[in-house]
């Protein structure tokens, strides 16, 4: 029996690798004969640079850069082959990167982020695939673009820090003459528009700490931007599909600025991580996919990476189940995103573990359940 297991992070608690490692225990225990492929996945939020840099053969290089309130930290991003860097949102402007009470997404800039992508590209690479999901920022990407020496301007021609609460005082845009890149792909984890119910600033502002009056200000700000963008470039997303494209509300919205002033690209991240490891023919011919995250909900049918994967081996012929930390989904959701059977380690509305180790523990015990419902069943 061949079993591959590819899960997403636990976020706050576990990364994929750490999580696939303590399914695999627990695919040991129950079934000790079978052939296991430990197969992290990442769908463009934290961890996704790494394993890329994993798949590739890459390295992770260190780099000074500044958190989503300007404090100096060091920051990581990933070289690959052929001139590629893999630099994540969330390594330097992530929620992570802030305690709980200094969740300020008004003050908050992707500046940081553009610091990785600026010292990815004086060691030669050229070519950057940004993963956007994880951000503590709903800047529109205008931190990531001063950083790559654009200036936003105010009424008065003066600069403007390129925070949230500036957005809507944006009257001018200057150009660096070129960009430090060649190409620039944004490998998105949601498939949010940019603006109204489903957008970055309401659906996304409470968890990064902004309030409803704080939430109406910044995306009347982001409505702003575009409509500047879409009055002085070829490319502005309101002249354009891209207007209500998915995945312009990952990350901030950071594609605002970063589609229409350096013609970036949106794609899929669950999409492109699995073509980038070779997922298809990893999991072609196997017994058993087991998939999972921190928590499967509604937005785990958004293209996040453990469905996206289930979708692929299903088409494959392979079986799946998933194991989570919990699961608002019902069966009939389930079944219709090809999982066979799932399994969480603690019931809705539980405190979920904040140790590692406890969060392993819970883990293996749940995919031993499942993977005991599955034998079960296949004897």
């Amino acid at each position: 029996m061949r079993i591959v297991v590819a899960p997403d992070k636990f976020k706050g608690t576990l990364s994929a690798l750490e999580a696939a490692r303590a399914i695999g225990t627990a695919v040991r225990i129950a079934a000790p004969n079978a052939v296991i492929d430990i197969c992290p996945l990442a769908d463009g939020g934290e961890g996704t640079a790494e394993i890329l840099a994993a798949a590739s053969g890459g390295r992770m290089h260190a780099c000074e850069a500044h958190d989503p309130l300007g404090r100096p930290l060091s920051g990581r991003y990933a070289e690959l082959d052929d001139g590629w860097a893999a630099v994540d949102l969330a390594e330097v402007s992530g929620l992570p990167r802030l305690r709980a009470e200094e969740r300020a997404p008004e003050r908050a800039s992707t500046f940081g982020t553009g610091e990785l992508i600026r010292c990815a590209a004086q060691r030669g690479l050229r070519k950057v695939i940004l993963g956007v999901g994880g951000s503590a920022t709903i800047d529109g990407g205008i931190g990531i673009a001063v950083a790559l020496g654009c200036r936003f301007l105010g009424p008065a021609g003066e600069a403007l820090e390129p925070i949230a609460a500036n957005l809507a005082r944006i009257t001018s845009v200057v150009h660096p003459t070129s960009p430090p890149f060649d190409e620039l792909v944004l490998a998105s984890d949601v498939q949010n528009p940019l603006l109204g119910d489903t957008g970055a600033a309401r659906v996304y502002g409470e968890q990064k700490g902004a309030s409803a009056q704080e939430i109406a200000r910044i995306e009347n700000g982001l409505r702003s931007l575009a409509a500047l963008f879409a009055a002085s470039t070829s490319i502005g997303p309101l002249q354009s599909p891209l207007a209500s494209s998915a995945g312009f509300g990952a990350g901030g919205g950071v594609a605002l600025s970063l589609v229409s002033l350096f013609g970036a690209r949106i794609e899929l991240g669950a999409a492109y991580v699995c073509r980038a490891i070779g997922f298809a023919q990893r999991v072609a011919g196997s017994d058993l996919l087991i998939v999972g995250e921190g928590r499967l909900d509604s937005q785990s049918t958004e293209g996040k990476a453990p469905l996206y994967a289930a979708g692929l081996a299903a088409a494959l012929g392979v079986p799946v189940v998933a194991v989570a930390g919990q699961i608002a989904l019902d069966a009939r959701v389930s079944r219709a995103h090809a999982l066979r059977d799932a399994e969480a380690c603690s019931a809705l509305g539980a405190t979920p573990p904040t140790r590692p180790e406890q969060a392993a523990a819970l883990l293996q015990r749940a995919a031993e359940r499942v993977m005991r419902r599955f034998l079960g069943r296949a004897l």
